[in-house]
């Protein structure tokens, strides 16, 4: 039996290039959830204000779960810890990165100003984290700062897929960073 890991956090902080990567290293299936959503069109309706699709929560969870073998499954996607449930995962990853990085990064992929600036607030703010935390509890959360690159996350995967348990967690402050740099209206104007 391989484990089913899913892999969240803010838009920009690297879900695609870890859940590929890591799939092919160890022969699990990849699935992005953003895909299955665009292709089945498991949304409601278009937000023209966020310029994103309205997912539908509910239909995305019942076709995650009816439509793949749970068994060696590497799911990622922002939304994936509100639609993957727990007795379905082994673990949870959640990406975090420094938000004046991610900020560039989701600029230079073609963010409006005004959604960038929404997801970094997000990410200051924990809310993916948290989000993540409420579904699976404590004991199946990985917390990585990706901000000096994505090695660790591999490392923590060989410690975890060896059987070696949990590693520790980073700790992630990005509103007492941006506070400590005066940054504050920066990101929250």
């Amino acid at each position: 039996m391989y484990p089913n890991v899913v892999i969240t956090g803010s838009p920009g902080v690297g879900k695609t290039f870890i859940s590929r990567r890591l799939a092919k290293l160890y022969g699990l299936k990849y699935v992005s959830i953003n895909d299955l959503i665009l292709e089945y069109g498991l949304y409601t309706g278009i937000d023209e204000e966020r310029e994103s699709y309205i997912i539908d929560i509910e239909r995305t969870r019942e076709f995650i779960i009816e439509s793949f073998d749970w068994d060696g499954l590497v799911v990622e996607g922002h939304v994936v810890h509100l639609v993957v449930p727990s007795e379905y995962i082994d673990l949870c990853i959640v990406l975090r990165l420094d938000p004046y990085t991610l900020f560039d990064r989701l600029l230079d992929k073609g963010f409006a100003y005004e959604k960038a600036l929404e997801n970094v607030q997000a990410e200051i703010l924990d809310i993916v984290y948290r989000e993540a935390l409420k579904a699976y509890g404590p004991s199946k959360i990985l917390h990585v700062d990706v901000s000096s690159g994505y090695e660790k996350v591999f490392r923590a995967i060989d410690h975890f897929i060896g059987r070696n348990g949990l590693p520790e967690s980073d700790y992630v402050d990005w509103l007492g960073l941006v506070t400590k740099n005066g940054d504050l209206k920066l990101f929250f104007p």
